[in-house]
Formats: structure tokens, C-alpha cells, sequence
């Protein structure tokens, strides 16, 4: 066997390896329940709410609806102006 076909088995092995496990760590990860970072709107606290999403009279406000989702421990609740 020369070098460059011991060489291609063994990328083609790497392809292979990385295709075959990419599914498994994706699913592994949206499965897990854990989101990394929050999405525009939710919230864990009221200091999550951005302060110029209401007018002037109304104030943010973090309404938690017991989302089984967690955000480093903690569940996560919609911005809403009260």
C-alpha cells in the first residue's frame, strides 16, 4: 500500500466520523432542556426586559408561565408592559 492511499483512507475515515456524529451532538444539545442564551422577549427577571420596548406610563414586567425550558436554572417568561 503506498502512502497516499493509506493517507485518503484515513480522510475519507475522518469525513466519515464527523458526518456519522454531527447529528448525534445536535440532538444531544436540543434535547438537553438548556438554551444558551435568551431569545428577544423572554425573560428570567425583570432585568432581562429591554426598558424601551413600553411607552412612557408603562413599565416592563418578566410574566414567568412555568416553561418546562430552563435558562441556567431558571425557568423563562415573556416581556410584557404593565
Amino acid at each position: 500500500m503506498q502512502m497516499g492511499e493509506s493517507m485518503a483512507k484515513i480522510v475519507k475515515f475522518v469525513y466519515f466520523v464527523i458526518i456519522f456524529a454531527s447529528p448525534f451532538v445536535v440532538a444531544n444539545h436540543e434535547i438537553s432542556g438548556w438554551i444558551t442564551e435568551l431569545p428577544f422577549g423572554m425573560c428570567t427577571s425583570i432585568l432581562d426586559c429591554p426598558m424601551d420596548s413600553c411607552t412612557h406610563p408603562q413599565q416592563p414586567w418578566c410574566e414567568l408561565h412555568g416553561v418546562p425550558i430552563l435558562y441556567h436554572g431558571s425557568e423563562i417568561g415573556l416581556c410584557i408592559c404593565i
